[in-house]
């Protein structure tokens, strides 16, 4: 990984096998080894150098003759996505994806540098893609920062813009949804600009949106494609300007009120490169990374070795400037079959990844397939299979139907001959009523009959008794005017 620096000693930031490196006119190590990514930024020609090593520890080098080097107090946990930014105040800003608690995804984090130290880190969103290439930042005017990024998904754009002054973060505005990849943000002549990659059904396509006071709507910048990558600025130009790579050439489209079609031009006339890119605006310090197309130089400014062709007259003599002129040719040259072999490769990628595409389709239209036929013929089993079972079962449900229809028969029978026993037994249950009856009667004119015999017997020896007693009082005199008797007194009342 190279980063060109606009700095005044230091020309580039290189990240190999070997470890981090400063290069001007000797290297400078600042890392041997163990370091996964790098970020860097400038300040009032301060250098600010980040790295994220394998332990997931981040350092921080900053300065100018001499770096002092520190550690930034973070959580231990999984980080990627390192980025450094420098708001128009000089105040630098570090950013990094860190995985969440529950793994399941990545939060944005952000420190800034202040008093010579880092603050801790605040949490700028959670939504966001877990690859650093779909998302950037970007300083603006008031130390404002512009944040453009694909949420998890990658189905949706999002902007966000954060005021340094007061710490604070706006809402997520989604700009466009669907399919994206490699969005980028900048400002260019007091518009700000967003361009990205959308992948379509049909292919890809750049997109670019405005913002000149509102949003504008999101425009198309190249036709549809399917080997579209790299979008870029060209910062040479005195309008916003785009570049990307389609088709193993490179087309620009500029802004003015509206878009431009898109212009081809040569692959060899430029290349893409990283580099920080300063504001140009007077009393402002920002400092971001951007894809920069930048022309291609000539060999010696390239290589920026110390041992330059310097002619002793002060003018190029005629022996040596073919010299150049003949390296800068070769040095061309190689650049233009790189930039070939490269696209040639990007081109055999694409058609493996199409034809990889293709069998997957195949392969899972005829899974589909031979799904589709294994559930008829398992469709077709159970029906013969259900069949099959649904005649034995109905077999026999007709015999159980017969036994229990043979049951309900005698179940009948028992019941008609238990109603006419109950019958029956109720004429048998009437005429003993009756004979009951006739019984009770009986016995009440028996036993009246006997209670009458035995007044009857009472009423004789009453008589008897009381006969006598008359006598006794009574002794027998001559005959004289009847007289009611005692016992006819008794008997008149009875």
């Amino acid at each position: 990984m190279q980063i060109h620096l606009n700095h005044p000693k230091y020309r580039m930031l290189t990240l190999t096998e070997q470890g981090l490196t400063l290069h001007n006119d000797r290297k400078l190590p600042l890392f041997p080894d163990k370091v996964l990514e790098t970020a860097v930024t400038v300040s009032n020609d301060q250098l600010h150098v980040a790295a994220l090593l394998q332990d997931y520890t981040i350092l921080h080098w900053w300065g100018n003759e001499e770096l002092h080097p520190q550690a930034i107090n973070t959580e231990a946990q999984p980080k990627r996505g390192l980025k450094l930014v420098t708001d128009s105040a000089g105040i630098p800003h570090i950013f990094y994806l860190e995985q969440n608690q529950k793994r399941s995804g990545y939060t944005l984090m952000q420190h800034t540098f202040q008093t010579n130290d880092w603050s801790d880190g605040i949490r700028v969103t959670g939504n966001i893609s877990s690859d650093p290439k779909h998302w950037h930042v970007c300083f603006g005017v008031n130390q404002t920062l512009h944040l453009v990024y694909a949420n998890q998904e990658l189905d949706t754009l999002f902007y966000r813009m954060t005021d340094m002054k007061t710490k604070t973060w706006s809402g997520a505005i989604p700009l466009v949804q669907e399919q994206v990849e490699d969005p980028q943000i900048y400002v260019a002549q007091d518009l700000l600009v967003i361009f990205w990659v959308s992948n379509l059904e049909q292919g890809k396509v750049v997109r670019a949106i405005v913002q000149e006071g509102t949003w504008g709507k999101p425009s198309n910048l190249s036709s549809i494609a399917k080997d579209i990558f790299q979008p870029g600025v060209n910062l040479e130009s005195d309008q916003p300007t785009i570049i990307w790579m389609q088709g193993g050439k490179l087309w620009s489209a500029s802004y003015s009120q509206q878009w431009s079609q898109p212009e081809q031009f040569a692959l060899e006339a430029r290349q893409a490169v990283f580099q920080t890119v300063l504001a140009k605006r007077e009393q402002s310090s920002g400092c971001c990374i951007l894809r920069v197309y930048r022309q291609l130089e000539p060999l010696s400014q390239q290589t920026g070795e110390s041992a330059q062709i310097k002619p002793t007259s002060g003018k190029i003599t005629q022996s040596s400037a073919p010299e150049i002129d003949q390296a800068a040719k070769e040095r061309r040259e190689v650049e233009r079959r790189f930039f070939a072999e490269a696209f040639q490769l990007h081109q055999e990628w694409q058609a493996v990844k199409a034809q990889y595409t293709q069998f997957l389709q195949n392969q899972q239209a005829l899974s589909e397939k031979i799904s589709h036929e294994l559930r008829q013929e398992l469709q077709e089993w159970i029906k013969t299979e259900y069949a099959q079972q649904t005649l034995a079962a109905i077999q026999s449900l007709r015999e159980e139907i017969q036994a229990q229809t043979e049951r309900i028969r005698m179940i009948r029978e028992e019941i008609r001959s238990l109603k006419l026993s109950q019958t029956q037994n109720q004429g048998k249950d009437r005429l003993i009523e009756q004979v009951q009856g006739r019984l009770e009667k009986l016995e009440v004119s028996v036993r009246a009959k006997v209670s009458e015999q035995q007044l009857l017997d009472q009423l004789k020896e009453l008589k008897a008794r009381i006969s006598r007693v008359e006598q006794e009082l009574n002794p027998p005199q001559t005959k004289t005017v009847p007289r009611r008797t005692l016992l006819q007194k008794i008997l008149s009342r009875l």
